[in-house]
């Protein structure tokens, strides 16, 4: 395992930058007893994932054009357009191609974030707009009972509005249950 120094020679972007006194964001006047607070922590963490190429998940941020709006390059500047951020919650871009920006960004929880990403497949109906897991908890059914009326060529319409634990089997003229396969 890495000493400390050694993980910090590799990972430059990550460190945060000290005083002359060796404290953290003293000069901004947002330290903790000398120690950076978790807002700081997401406005380096912010930074480093656009502008750091060594950074873990860089080529999903800096990599794809991602960048930080000029303002918002200062601490001071971020902490006042996204005030301090709340227990459990952490910096979230609405639009998932959009860039770091207070237009554009919001503290949000896991489970906020987990449904705000690229690979979330969102379904419309009636004009309302969620993703998959959001209406299989709306309709308390599961992802799957709605994937798998999607997969068998069902409309996104009837996929949400048909009741949910009626059996349907396709029958011909006759009555005759038809196998498709």
């Amino acid at each position: 395992m890495p000493t400390k120094d050694e993980f910090i020679q590799r990972r430059p972007a990550l460190t945060l930058p000290r005083n002359s006194d060796g404290t953290f964001g003293k000069r901004h006047g947002h330290g903790n007893h000398g120690k950076p607070t978790p807002t700081y922590y997401s406005w380096v963490g912010m930074k480093a994932r656009c502008y750091s190429p060594n950074t873990i998940n860089y080529y999903l941020y800096g990599g794809r054009g991602i960048t930080v709006c000029e303002r918002w390059m200062d601490f001071t500047n971020f902490l006042e357009g996204m005030s301090e951020r709340p227990d459990g919650m952490s910096l979230d871009r609405i639009d998932n191609n959009g860039n770091y920006e207070p237009s554009n960004c919001r503290w949000a929880t896991r489970s906020e974030q987990q449904q705000n990403t690229r690979v979330v497949r969102m379904l419309t109906c009636d004009g309302l707009t969620l993703s998959m897991s959001a209406w299989a908890r709306r309709l308390g059914v599961t992802k799957q009972a709605i994937f798998g009326r999607l997969r068998n060529g069902w409309d996104v319409e009837t996929a949400l509005t048909f009741p949910f634990g009626e059996v349907v089997f396709p029958r011909n003229e006759k009555g005759q249950f038809i196998c498709q396969r």
